[in-house]
Order: C-alpha cells, then sequence, then structure tokens
C-alpha cells in the first residue's frame, strides 16, 4: 500500500528555502574561481614539488567542487519544482477522493 502525507505549509516552506539558497550557491562557484586564481598567483611567488604537488591536488578539488555545486544547484531545484507540483497533485485527489465521499454520504 502506498501511503501519502502531504503538509502543503511544510511543504511550501521548505521549497522558498530552497529557491532562496540559489542565489547563495550561485555564488560558490564564482568564489572558488576567484580563489583557483589566487592559487595561480601564489605559483609565481613560491615552487617546490611539494608544494606544487599540493596546489595541484587542490585546484582538482576546486574543480570538482564547482561541477558539484553546479549539480547541487540544478538538482536543489529541480526538488523544489517536483515537490510543489507533486503536492498541488496529491491535494488535488485528496479533494477528489473527500468530495466522492461526502456525496455518497448525502
Amino acid at each position: 500500500m502506498i501511503v501519502y502525507k502531504v503538509d502543503k505549509q511544510s511543504q511550501t516552506k521548505a521549497s522558498t528555502h530552497i529557491r532562496d539558497m540559489a542565489t547563495v550557491l550561485a555564488e560558490i562557484g564564482p568564489t572558488l574561481k576567484v580563489l583557483q586564481e589566487t592559487i595561480v598567483e601564489l605559483e609565481a611567488g613560491i615552487s617546490s614539488p611539494s608544494i606544487n604537488h599540493y596546489r595541484n591536488e587542490l585546484q582538482q578539488m576546486i574543480d570538482q567542487a564547482i561541477g558539484l555545486t553546479h549539480t547541487i544547484t540544478e538538482n536543489s531545484q529541480k526538488l523544489a519544482a517536483v515537490s510543489d507540483q507533486a503536492t498541488k497533485h496529491v491535494v488535488a485527489i485528496e479533494n477528489h477522493f473527500d468530495s466522492i465521499l461526502r456525496a455518497k454520504e448525502s
């Protein structure tokens, strides 16, 4: 048996919060790009095999983080949109069943 639960107020609040966070998440990628550029500048100031290796690893982590940040932003927005639509559909189904049951009682 499938059980649906809808707390419209909670759902709306969570979706709104996720949408609001999109602005903050959108700033992370550019901020990480600035960090990458700064790390490249640092390379001009000091260079050694161990530092270069560490710096290269850090650059790779930043590249991965930029990609993940983009994916997280995109997927969280999709989740909010799908959840909103699902809430509307489940509420509509519940209202429909409720009206049918009331009509049978009359």
